[in-house]
């Protein structure tokens, strides 16, 4: 799997200057009405507590209550006044909001603003943009556009402008809220910066944090033509850098491939430009590049948390080197910074990534498809076309098959060889819920479809970017939007699916879908499996048990697979539910009695019971010898 599959963190060009104590003091800041409790003041009660200390003669206290208001309400002209009197009220307005510690942002806004009319700018902007990069959610970004006037753009210096920029963008990524919340900032602070640029032209700096504050806008055309002109009048080892980064953003990875080799003949020993030359070429298929580039970091430096597993996913990519992929998975358990456990998880299947399903009758669908292509659909349908499959395989194959069969327009009979003994047609034990019924050797459905809210909903999770994580949380978002009462629904969604997701061109007709109908199917199977897992709480009385066990103890099919997946998932979340799912998967051990067995069953499970919480190294010793057995 190509590591561009992974939305995952990469090394950062040349970053802004260290931040301040300042800095530390506004990032670490809890909100202290976030969860307003009873008898928490409201923030026009603040402020009446404030002017009531201050005209005792408390100005500090008064100053504690004034940011307590600030920070839920910043540009209330009331607040603001409530400022000015403060202000004006202090012979040493600083020391009234002093930077201890981890301080709380409305003392640090409050600080800011009395820092500006002390006349102190450059000092009150190293404040506000740290503020404003750690609350983007709160309207503190309009300060910016008001603070840097053209008055104040032509007297501050565009590097210290430059450097401010970039810290505030830098803090920006560095907090859950400002990832969430970000692009509107990154958008104030292009702004700025785009002004200070017109007023100094010249001026390298301002011309990276410009480009840094478009990328994170996602105005990359904006972003590529400030990078494209400040390398072409002053170019350097910075315009080449960050002109590549921009180009990686547009997703335009050889063009941002030559910019970092040209960056890195003028510092050859940058390990940052290494790094990304490494990830890139992993990103274009060149996984013998990308070693090398890790190999001479770790050279430099042995331990780098980048480079290290950087180099053994790029071993595995190359050629599925397996004591690669397990040497991966061991530093990722001991990971602090998250490369190793984010590679690692990009090459594990089911909760990685959905492999596409190994079924043959689905390679003869291929093969047919490019007959076809190649004879014309009339040369086809002259003669009568067999298909022969050695043995039973997944029900939901061969029907996606015989649907595929029927889009092309052709009939196609399909033989199965053979029934395997025992017969795999009959469930493993009784189960609650029946999704599909064996006429011989096909199948039909058992449950009636669902009705447009599940499909809908079904189809929305399907269709995102599959990260197991990710597709949990999402999963237990749409329990929650269908609830239980829609069970039966989301069990017919796994036999009769929502239609491929397709776009609608300007004249009318449907784009090509993203998926191929077997993934698509998969994927919504899998979609199924976890919303069930979530759609009650509790055990053993609860609908979600009772629907697991049914896909797992069904006649095998890629519904046991998406069921084990869901326990697998609902293992590592839930801890009321944990020692349950692992039970279940513990008890499928066994020798695959048939091919359908194997590729439904033994295989998955060999995947997933390795992405159990909490195993002992001997425990993971002997599901990766499992895994091996399997995969051989």
């Amino acid at each position: 799997m190509s590591s561009s599959d992974e939305n995952r963190p990469r090394p950062s060009t040349p970053a802004a200057a260290p931040a301040p104590s300042g800095a530390r003091a506004a990032q670490g800041a809890e909100h202290r009405c976030a969860e307003m409790g009873p008898g928490t003041p409201t923030p026009a009660e603040d402020r009446a507590i404030a002017r009531k200390v201050l005209a005792a003669g408390d100005a500090k206290h008064a100053a504690l209550h004034c940011a307590f208001a600030l920070a839920l309400q910043p540009n209330d002209p009331d607040q603001l006044a409530l400022c000015d009197a403060l202000f004006e009220a202090s012979p040493d307005p600083l020391s009234l909001v002093p930077l201890e510690g981890t301080t709380y942002f409305g003392v640090v806004a409050l600080r800011a603003i009395f820092l500006k009319k002390s006349g102190k700018l450059v000092e009150a902007l190293e404040l506000l943009v740290q503020v404003v990069a750690v609350r983007p959610d709160l309207p503190f970004g309009e300060w910016l556009d008001s603070w840097l006037d053209d008055a104040a753009i032509a007297k501050l210096d565009p590097q210290v402008a430059a450097r401010l920029f970039d810290l505030g963008l830098q803090r920006l990524v560095s907090t859950e809220l400002g990832v969430a919340n970000g692009r509107g900032v990154a958008e104030r602070i292009a702004a700025a910066a785009r002004r200070m640029r017109d007023k100094h032209p010249t001026s390298s700096p301002l011309s990276f944090a410009l480009s840094r504050a478009l990328r994170m806008s996602r105005k990359l055309d904006e972003a590529l033509a400030v990078a494209k002109e400040e390398h072409e009048k002053r170019p350097s080892y910075l315009s080449s850098v960050f002109l590549a980064g921009v180009h990686r953003d547009r997703g335009e990875l050889k063009e941002a491939h030559a910019r970092f080799e040209e960056a890195m003949s003028k510092q050859p020993d940058d390990v940052a430009v290494r790094l990304d030359m490494g990830d890139l070429s992993l990103d274009l298929g060149r996984p013998d590049d990308a070693i090398a580039q890790y190999e001479w970091v770790l050279g430099k430096e042995p331990e780098n948390a980048w480079a290290k597993p950087s180099k053994l996913y790029a071993q595995y990519a190359k050629s599925g080197d397996k004591s690669a992929r397990n040497a991966l998975e061991i530093l990722a358990e001991t990971d602090t910074k998250g490369r190793a456990r984010a590679l690692a998880l990009a090459i594990t299947p089911y909760l990685g990534f959905l492999p596409r399903r190994p079924e043959s009758v689905l390679g003869a669908v291929d093969a047919i498809r490019e007959q076809v292509k190649q004879k014309g659909i009339e040369e086809m349908k002259k003669q009568p076309l067999k298909l022969q499959i050695s043995s039973l395989e997944a029900p939901s194959a061969i029907r996606c098959a015989a649907a595929q069969f029927v889009e092309l327009g052709l009939a196609v009979d399909v033989e199965i060889g053979g029934i395997p003994q025992p017969d795999p047609r009959l469930p493993a034990q009784k189960t609650v819920y029946e999704l599909f019924k064996y006429e011989g050797a096909s199948t039909k459905p058992v449950l009636p479809p669902a009705q447009e809210k599940a499909a809908i909903a079904i189809a929305r999770l399907a269709a995102t970017r599959f990260h197991g994580p990710t597709w949990a949380e999402l999963a237990r978002r749409t329990a929650k939007e269908l609830t239980f009462e829609k069970a039966n629904e989301i069990l017919s969604l796994m036999v009769i699916f929502p239609p491929l997701p397709r776009a609608v061109l300007p004249d009318g007709k449907p784009a090509p879908s993203p998926f191929k109908l077997p993934d698509w199917w998969f994927r919504c199977q899998v979609a199924c499996a976890l919303t069930l897992a979530f759609i009650d709480e509790g055990w053993e009385e609860s609908v979600r048990k009772r629907a697991l066990e049914s896909m797992i103890f069904g006649p095998p099919d890629w519904i046991t697979t998406a069921g084990m997946v869901a326990l697998t998932a609902l293992a590592n979340v839930d801890p009321v539910a944990r020692p349950h799912a692992e039970g279940l998967l513990y008890g499928l051990i066994r020798p695959a009695a048939s091919p359908i067995e194997l590729a439904c069953v033994a295989q998955p499970l060999a995947h997933c019971l390795l992405q159990l919480p909490g195993l002992d190294a001997d425990t993971k010793s002997s599901f990766r010898e499992l895994r091996a057995e399997m995969e051989t």
